[in-house]
């Protein structure tokens, strides 16, 4: 009766590592024809990892024939039979590799015999079986002990670096194939011949001190620990040492009896971290999966360590609720907890875990499976922010607007004001100054609308310039408070490129038989009509603001523009020009050069001689300007004068090449008047000519760089001038 009760307990203790096995396990029976030719199998149990792997439902499918499951199965896997057949008639195993399409993934499926007629089936996940490899063989060849592999005859198949360096190998292959006992010095060649012998018999481990031969025939004392070396299929093809100095070596534990020694084999070769921890939580063993996930170079600095103590608040109280239910039930599957590693790494983990039972029926440990799903849960939390944040604002976006005016669209949160927003300047920004400028004010409009609202508002960008603010619990009066504080600090904001400015409509929800998309239009509406009557005067906000940029940032200084002026309204009447040319003339003489304001300050103001890739960007002016003009209604039709102010009679002057009367006239009137200012007056780049030199540089360039008789005009009309 005892031993069944232990027997039971064992069980307990093997069913919840089976459940837990990142691997599939199923256990099957073969069926067979009168002949005894195989024809089918039965299912009789899996665990939920073979469920997962194979798309199976495991209460629909027990009992039944893999015929009546999965029809035509064995038209397309037809080797599955006979292989299957092998381990449950003959006790032969087998193995099965084959390729899931439902999971894009390959698979190998180890065959047992366990009985005449029956047999077991384990699944292992291949798809990364190279990458798993290499990462072991990196583990192996890093490792501080020497770890030596033979085959059954005792000769060396493989080892690791250490080994190599212990043994004064220049490489692998001065060791490959030779006899391990040479390793050993000659007296205890006998006894490690015994010692194995006595492993393979009885597939014993055993840990022993020997006398090494090394590098130069140095001898050393080494405590080593031997396994047998199996296959996949669980077939003994050799050994495996694992030796270290006696002097720092630390004892293991006493090995754990038949149950435990299974589930030691279990968790070595598992892919994912497995815990073996008592009752207390304090960890007794682990695999190198741990190691690594937990930042821990050995298992001996991590033993003895509980695991509670790598598990962050509140999740703590999370971990007590498992314990509990570990208790009662056996058996906990993915609880998820934030955990700190040694190198203060903070992770989320998915937990299993299980109750492992002596033979006795005492619980003799808890086995925990970890998997860090970390990046799974930052991807998650970055496509959600994404799926509802504008990216360059950091505002929520329209989808995620819409989702929220639909839950506050309730009785409970009347009245709803709703704020519509329209971005001016934008295009001019964008083209003047490029879109990063543009960008960048699309920024500060935000910084000022997240500054005028309160935390519980929602804004969100709508569109390329439109933003929208959802106000719950707010009244028509308070919707207006707020769109006074965005104009007001709009207009205290910083002014360049331009100054922030933003069209606002407003209105409110306050019963709850009104549309809410009847309260958005009407917002819209209140937008448009202060779109519209502002339009003038936010353009010549906008050009006040482009002009005292220019004064501020080039030497297109302000007596520069009134100089320009003063000569060109006099040149122009001594020219007949008529009052719409004068009128045009006048604000030319101001704005012809507005386009430097986008040309950068290292070459505006540069005092020496500019580079041929400075002057290529500085010749960009004439073209911008062009772009700034034809922004606003009020320049407009000044924009081809700006454009080609300075092209050259002759042709040779630029953006086009434009040559005599091609060139508007106004254009070439502005070339001289421009010319002569900047000869008269400082500059960094070049020296002050008197009145006599200007003109005469004027006389000179006649013709060539400027048209004749606008020259023959100026000339005399600055000859008969006071000095300007």
């Amino acid at each position: 009766m005892v031993l069944l009760e232990n027997k039971q307990c064992a069980d307990v203790g093997y069913r919840a590592v089976i459940e837990s096995m990142a691997n599939g396990f199923a256990y099957c029976k073969i069926v067979t024809d009168a002949e005894g030719r195989p024809v089918d199998i039965i299912f009789l149990d899996m665990n939920p990892a073979f469920e997962k792997h194979m798309g199976l439902i495991k209460k629909t499918v027990l009992g039944k024939r893999i015929t009546e499951v999965i029809p035509g199965f064995f038209e397309r896997k037809n080797d599955l039979l006979n292989l299957a057949a092998k381990a449950a008639l003959t006790g032969e195993s087998s193995e099965w590799e084959f390729y899931m399409d439902s999971s894009n993934k390959w698979f190998s499926m180890s065959l047992s015999g366990v009985q005449k007629e029956f047999f077991s089936a384990i699944l292992y996940d291949i798809t990364n079986l190279r990458l798993k490899y290499e990462n072991l063989r990196k583990i192996l060849d890093t490792s501080p002990d020497l770890i030596v592999v033979t085959d059954l005859q005792g000769s060396i198949t493989d080892c690791n670096n250490k080994a190599l360096e212990v043994f004064g190998a220049g490489k692998k292959e001065d060791l490959m194939g030779t006899d391990a006992l040479d390793l050993f010095v000659s007296t205890c060649r006998d006894q490690v011949r015994d010692d194995m012998a006595k492993i393979l018999s009885t597939g014993s481990s055993g840990n022993r001190i020997y006398k090494f031969l090394g590098a130069n025939g140095r001898e050393f004392t080494g405590e080593m620990s031997v396994n047998l070396f199996r296959d996949h299929r669980d077939n003994s093809v050799g050994y495996i040492g694992i030796a270290k100095d006696i002097t720092v070596h630390i004892k293991m534990k006493e090995a754990l009896e038949a149950s435990e020694a299974k589930l030691r084999s279990i968790i070595s070769s598992s892919p994912d971290s497995i815990t073996v921890c008592d009752m207390d939580g304090v960890i007794m063993d682990c695999n190198q999966q741990t190691l690594n996930l937990l930042d821990f170079a050995s298992k001996e600095d991590l033993i003895g360590k509980n695991f509670f103590d790598f598990v962050l608040y509140p999740d703590r109280s999370k971990a007590s609720e498992s314990m509990k239910k570990l208790l009662a039930s056996g058996i906990v599957k993915h609880v998820e907890y934030a955990i700190r590693t040694r190198k203060k790494r903070e992770l989320i983990v998915d937990a299993s875990s299980g109750l492992v039972c002596k033979p006795s029926g005492e619980i003799d440990c808890i086995v925990t499976i970890l998997n860090d799903i970390s990046e799974r849960k930052k991807a998650e939390s970055e496509i959600k922010y994404l799926s509802y944040h504008d990216k360059l604002t950091g505002l929520y976006n329209r989808a995620f607007f819409e989702e929220e005016l639909a839950r506050l669209d309730s009785q409970r949160q009347l009245p709803v004001s709703l704020i519509i927003g329209d971005l001016n300047g934008l295009k001019l920004t964008n083209d003047v100054f490029g879109h990063s400028e543009g960008d960048r004010l699309l920024v500060k409009v935000a910084a000022i609308l997240k500054r005028s609202c309160r935390t519980k508002d929602i804004i969100a960008r709508w569109g390329g310039d439109e933003f929208a603010i959802i106000l719950p619990s707010t009244s028509n009066k308070t919707a207006m408070d707020i769109c006074d504080r965005i104009t007001r600090f709009c207009s205290e904001a910083e002014k360049y490129p331009i100054q922030p400015s933003i069209a606002l409509g407003y209105a409110t929800k306050e019963t709850a038989s009104q549309d809410i998309d009847q309260v958005i239009k009407e917002a819209e509406n209140w937008m448009y009509r202060h779109k519209l009557l502002d339009n003038r005067s936010v353009r010549s906000s906008v050009i006040s603001s482009l002009q005292k940029t220019l004064f501020e940032r080039s030497y297109e200084t302000e007596e520069h523009a009134k100089r320009m002026q003063l000569i060109s309204m006099k040149l122009g009447k001594a020219l007949g020009l008529s009052n719409t040319e004068m009128d045009e003339l006048s604000l030319l003489s101001i704005l012809h050069d507005i386009g430097k304001i986008a040309i950068p300050d290292s070459i505006l103001i540069k005092p020496g001689k500019l580079t041929h890739e400075e002057w290529a960007e500085m010749k960009k002016h004439p073209e911008i300007g062009y772009r700034i003009a034809q922004s606003s209604h009020e320049l407009s039709y000044i924009s081809e004068y700006i454009l080609y102010h300075h092209e050259h009679w002759d042709g040779t002057g630029y953006p086009r090449g434009l040559r005599g009367n091609a060139i508007p006239r106004l254009a070439r009137i502005i070339a001289i008047v421009d010319a002569y200012d900047v000869m008269t007056h400082a500059r960094p780049y070049k020296g002050i000519m008197n009145r006599k030199e200007a003109v005469d540089e004027i006389k000179k360039c006649s013709g060539t760089q400027f048209d004749p008789e606008i020259a023959q005009v100026f000339i005399r009309l600055i000859e008969g001038m006071d000095e300007v």
